[in-house]
């Protein structure tokens, strides 16, 4: 294979990366919505599966698990979401006070190692 084919071959897996990062993203701001339309707008059960249904790209049983794990557990994707933003938010302060020697393994390390935390003891440490 030329040096064109390869070229092409990893801009194809890079498109499809793209495409897959995409699918991801909009699939958790769906679980996101979901979560809270649940309780705050009284949605049903069977609306809320329609909903999944119509918009993701997953089989009507794993969809209902989720939504009956989110019905069981009302606050877990949006604390999900919530504790993703905190330690993003905490990456940032550390790569920023650290500058160059700010290490990503030693930061997920140390987040790891916390275990499960209230959000506010972890900004502090």
């Amino acid at each position: 294979m030329g040096k064109y084919g390869i070229l092409f071959k990893k801009q194809l897996l890079i498109y499809l990366l793209v495409l897959l990062l995409l699918k991801f993203l909009k699939l958790k701001k769906i679980v996101l919505f979901l979560a809270i339309t649940i309780y705050s707008c009284s949605w049903s059960r069977e609306k809320v599966i329609q909903y999944s249904l119509d918009n993701e790209a997953e089989s009507e049983a794993s969809i209902t698990s989720e939504i009956e794990r989110y019905m069981a557990n009302p606050g877990q994707a949006l604390s999900y979401k919530i504790g993703q933003l905190k330690i993003r938010e905490l990456r940032k302060r550390a790569e920023t006070s650290l500058e160059t020697v700010f290490d990503i393994k030693t930061f997920h390390k140390i987040v790891l190692e916390s275990g499960c935390i209230p959000l506010e003891y972890r900004r502090k440490n």
